[in-house]
Formats: C-alpha cells, structure tokens, sequence
C-alpha cells in the first residue's frame, strides 16, 4: 500500500531493536495517511534491554509497544515495514506478548490469574534472543504487591539477558528502572495546557499517568473532577 510507505530494514543477528522514524503500519492505514502517523525511535539491547514505558492513559503506551512487535514480526516474516532504511531489527528466537484481557470463565482464568500464565511461560522460555512485551505488568491486583511482583519479574528477564518494553503506572517501576542497569525509563508526553495526550515518545524520563486531568479531558463531571483532585 502505497501510504504506508514500507521499507526494508536491516536485519542483524544480534538480538537488538534500532527503530527509526518507526510507525504502526495499522494506525497509518487507518488514517489513510502516513504523516498523520507520529513517528518514534526506539533501542533495545545495546545500552540497555528493557524499557519501562509510562505516561497517561489514552496516551499510546499500548500502540507503540504493539507497534515494536509488529515491525519485528513482519519485518521477520520478509515484510516491509514502516521504519527508516537505516533501522535494524535482530533476529529474536521469540516474540512474547502479554497485552490486553483474557479473562475467561470458561478457564477459571481471572485478569490477573491470565496475565501470571502468560508471564510463567516468559520466564520458562525466554532468553537473550527473545522479544517481551507486557501492558501494564502486574496490574490487576493490590497495587503495592503487584509492583513488587513486577519488579521480581522484571529483575529476572535482565538475569536472562532479555530484551523488552512493559508499560506500567507504578511508581516503584519507574523507581527501579532508574536504578537498575539494564534498564530505562520512558514516557508517553501529555500536553497539560490542552489535557491532552501528545502521542510522542521520550527516552529516559518517566511519565505522569494524569489520571484526573485525562478524565477531565473526558467529560467527567466538573464537581466530581475537583473532588477527586
């Protein structure tokens, strides 16, 4: 499709992510226009393996996380993809993926008992030729247990040398990967003076969920909003 505007990257054997002016072939063709579509450069696996993206709801934490694995399984499969010539995508052994809700009656799986299943199977296959990437890891549950859960985990795909992106809201994550070597903090921008989220990435700072203003920016009612606040 021509308003894609695909390219062939270079694939590397190394396990490393190098995306530049990157895009989610969906969203543009959703758009109908590749430059309604804000670019991004992302790394993983040379100064660091796991990025801990945060930022506000409705913000693009999710599209851009989807946007990564996508580019590198179809770049994977001999696909074009809506990146910069000079990008390199490695050639990853695995691709995990832990995004959206499988609760499932039918399984006795609960939000939370799903995402722990998925995790368990991260942990037992991944390694430094994988590819992890986790929405809002160890949500669901009590936030000060989850967060400590997050981190345990966190710390053992850096012990596994993996490389991947998590988004999360918990300030201890944010803590952590300001702390711990093999990984980085980054952000989803919001534009505090319009209450709106920017869509664009940043690399190396933590982000600000802005809960109630993104539910100001919603509708909520105005004596709820000043309530919460």
């Amino acid at each position: 499709c021509n308003s894609v505007q695909a390219k062939v990257p270079q694939i590397t054997n190394e396990p490393v992510l190098e995306l530049q002016d990157a895009r989610h072939p969906l969203l543009i063709l959703r758009l109908g226009n590749r430059d309604k579509v804000i670019p991004f450069a992302l790394e993983l696996g040379r100064d660091y393996n796991l990025l801990v993206l945060s930022g506000p709801n409705t913000g693009g934490k999710t599209v851009l996380m989807k946007a990564a694995g996508l580019i590198t399984l179809l770049a994977l499969s001999g696909l074009p993809v809506p990146v910069s010539e000079s990008s390199k995508i490695g050639l990853f052994s695995e691709v995990f993926a832990d995004i959206g809700d499988d609760q499932s009656i039918e399984s006795a799986l609960s939000t939370f008992s799903s995402h722990l299943d998925k995790i368990e199977k991260m942990l037992a296959g991944g390694s430094a030729n994988s590819l992890i990437l986790i929405d809002e890891i160890g949500a669901a549950t009590d936030p000060q247990q989850g967060a400590a859960l997050a981190q345990a985990v966190l710390e053992e795909f850096s012990r596994k040398g993996c490389k991947g992106i998590v988004t999360t809201h918990y300030t201890a994550l944010k803590v952590y990967a300001e702390q711990a070597e093999n990984c980085v903090n980054a952000s989803m921008q919001f534009d505090l003076t319009k209450l709106s989220p920017t869509y664009r990435f940043e690399i190396g700072f933590p982000g600000d969920s802005f809960a109630i203003e993104v539910a100001a920016s919603r509708g909520l009612a105005p004596a709820l909003i000043e309530r919460a606040k």
